[in-house]
Order: structure tokens, then sequence, then C-alpha cells
């Protein structure tokens, strides 16, 4: 891992990334509010015991499922059932996002160099989609990727394979993918799929949690010179 400390110069990855895997939730737009708020009446409905709001963070970027399994322990013929409740409350509330601020100017930036994008993430795929064009973004992305409704659809390690799949089928070079996310499954499910992975500190897992990850960018301008991008330009 390349390890940022107080006053280490970051300098740009090289070779310079083919292709670029971008997560959504936490990394390209701040939903924990909503997220947490429609998580909390959801395990209400099923009985479970009040969490704290460091505990209901728990779940925002994990899969449904394993959110449910691992830090609610509802059983396995319920979680279904919990994942469309939770869906009936977020739907309605899924465009109260904010764009973390930089986050766009380095995608647009890339699409304009000609480096291939995609999305990937934990998010329903239709979901991510919707919420990607109601940013104004999703025409900067060469695919998205996101949960599909199959068994262990929405694992990470899937979701980027079948963006990178869909990436080598468009034409695109993924020779050397990174994927950039703030949570451990990114950082895993990159490494799982040998590539590189950038974990970003303005999301929601700290640089513990992100130990792992090839790089670590504090800050969007710092992911811009990762990535070869003047934020200033």
């Amino acid at each position: 891992m390349s390890l940022l400390h107080a006053g280490q110069e970051i300098t740009t990855i090289s070779p310079a990334p083919t292709a670029v895997l971008w997560d959504l939730d936490g990394t390209i737009t701040d939903s924990a509010p909503v997220i947490i708020d429609c998580m909390a009446a959801t395990l209400k409905d099923f009985g479970v015991e009040e969490q704290s709001t460091s505990e209901l963070m728990r779940f925002v970027g994990p899969p449904l499922s394993e959110g449910f399994s691992q830090f609610a322990h509802l059983s396995p013929e319920k979680i279904d059932e919990a994942i469309i409740r939770y869906r009936s409350y977020y739907v309605p509330r899924m465009y109260e996002v904010e764009l973390y601020s930089g986050v766009s100017s380095i995608i647009k930036q890339l699409h304009h160099h000609g480096v291939p994008q995609a999305l990937a993430t934990s998010k329903s795929q239709p979901m991510a989609q919707k919420v990607l064009e109601h940013i104004g973004l999703a025409k900067y992305f060469t695919v998205i990727s996101g949960a599909i409704e199959q068994p262990g659809g929405a694992e990470k390690s899937g979701v980027i394979k079948r963006a990178i799949q869909a990436l080598e089928n468009a034409g695109a070079d993924t020779s050397r993918v990174a994927h950039i996310g703030d949570r451990h499954h990114d950082v895993s499910g990159a490494h799982t799929c040998e590539i590189s992975s950038i974990g970003v500190l303005w999301g929601y897992g700290d640089d513990i949690e992100l130990q792992d990850a090839t790089y670590l960018a504090p800050t969007p301008r710092d992911l811009g010179i990762l990535l070869g991008i003047d934020l200033h330009a």
C-alpha cells in the first residue's frame, strides 16, 4: 500500500491506469444520511434493537444482504423481505445525495482524456443508473455495473468482474485497471480481481479500514494527482 503520511508528496501512478472503476456511495456521492434513515426505519419494522448512527454506518457500502445478516442478524428467510422494505423507504429519497467536491471534475477530465470509466457499485444496478443520470454523470461512463438479482449478485468482486468484462466488450484496454472506493469490500473486491485499488478517505472508511489498498487518497485533489488529473486546470 502507498500509505500517505503528513507532508509526504503524492505522485502520479506510473504507468497510468488504462481504465478506471468507481464506487458510488461514499466515493462519488455522500448518500449516508438517507441510507441510515431508511435503514433505521427498516430495522425498527423488523424488531431489531435500535442502533446508533455509528452502528448504522456499517450498512453503508456493503451489499444489503451482507449488512442485514452481519449487523442486524436477520435470518436468511427474512433478508429478502428486509431488502424490499428498505428499498420502499429508499427509492423515494434516492436522489437526496450530495456530490463530493472535485470528484465530478476528475470524472469529466478522465473522459476528456479518453480513459474509459465504469461504475462498480453494490447498489442495485437500475438505481445506480438513475442516480448517475440525476447528477449528470452517466454520460461519462462506458459501463454501469451494480448489484443484480441473482445469488451473490451484489458481491463486490462479481460487480467488478462484470464491469471489466463489459469494458472489454466495449473495446477498452483493461490491462491496467484501478478501482476507486471508500470501504474495505472495495479493496478486497479489487484484490480478488487482481487489479489496483485506490482507497479514498473522504467517504465512510478510514485509513485503518483501507490499509490494504494499493494507494490512499485523502482528498479528491490527491486522487487527481494519483490519476494525473489537475483539478485546477
